[in-house]
Formats: structure tokens, sequence, C-alpha cells
């Protein structure tokens, strides 16, 4: 996975299309997009950990997405 710090939420949220991930969940300052492989099982694709600033450290694995 490449990680990289932004300095607002939507630089990472703008390098994915709108219908990237199968699924998507935020808990706490997290979140987590996942993917479903072709065996059906749900894999996670992208990572982002937002700080008090708005912007945050994001990972995302683009071998599945």
């Amino acid at each position: 996975m490449q990680r990289d710090y932004y300095e607002c939420d939507v630089d990472f949220y703008s390098m994915f299309e709108s219908d990237t991930f199968d699924e998507e969940v935020m808990t706490d300052n997290v979140f987590k997009g996942y993917v479903f492989n072709d065996r059906g099982e749900r894999v996670l694709a992208a990572t982002l950990t937002l700080d008090e600033t708005g912007g945050g450290w994001g990972e995302w694995d683009d071998t599945v997405i």
C-alpha cells in the first residue's frame, strides 16, 4: 500500500471515482474503503486516518482497485 499525508481529506477522496469502493465504513476518525474480489470476499483497498486539522494519513492498494 502507498501511504501519504493529505492536508485535506478532499484531496484523498478526490483520487477515487464515486463507485471505486463497494463498501465504505467510517468509524471515529478512520475511513475504510473495501472492494469485493472475484470470490466475493471483502478486501480492504484504502484507509484514511483523519487528524484534528481535517487532513490525515491515507493509504491505498492499487492492485485491488
